[in-house]
């Protein structure tokens, strides 16, 4: 369910999709975009406060609805992934490629892009995404 604090329109450019944008790196991106002038929409597990000139959308990655929301003319995503499984993440990456023309993966250094096994299951989960991210047309 979106929220109703969507503000004037003072922004130009693209909108930028950020999740996990009440995390600690999120909230870190939203407010460098916001500070570039771009127009951001944050989805949140929870209601936040909200903030002039940044929209925010309340569900997470796993509520389709929520996700469709949050899409809804936005240009690029900035993706977190926050589940220890890939599994889910097909439909909703589709989605996100669909509706956006760019889309940003937070992943981690350790994938060793040259073994197809990766040192531990969340850095595999890591490398499914990015795997799963690359193979959508």
């Amino acid at each position: 369910m979106s929220d109703t604090s969507r503000p004037a329109d003072t922004h130009s450019g693209p909108t930028i999709l950020v999740t996990g944008a009440a995390g600690n790196l999120g909230r870190e991106v939203v407010n460098r975009l916001q500070a570039r002038g771009v127009r951001v929409r944050r989805l949140n597990r929870r209601a936040v406060d909200p903030r002039p000139g940044i929209e925010s959308v309340v569900g997470d990655l796993t509520d389709p609805t929520a996700v469709r929301a949050a899409l809804v003319n936005v240009d690029a995503v900035f993706l977190v992934w926050p589940l220890l499984d890939a599994t889910p993440a097909r439909r909703l990456a589709e989605e996100l490629v669909e509706a956006a023309s760019q889309v940003v993966y937070l992943s981690s250094t350790a994938v060793d892009d040259h073994n197809p096994d990766q040192s531990d299951p969340i850095v595999e989960i890591h490398a499914d995404m990015e795997a799963l991210l690359t193979d959508l047309p």
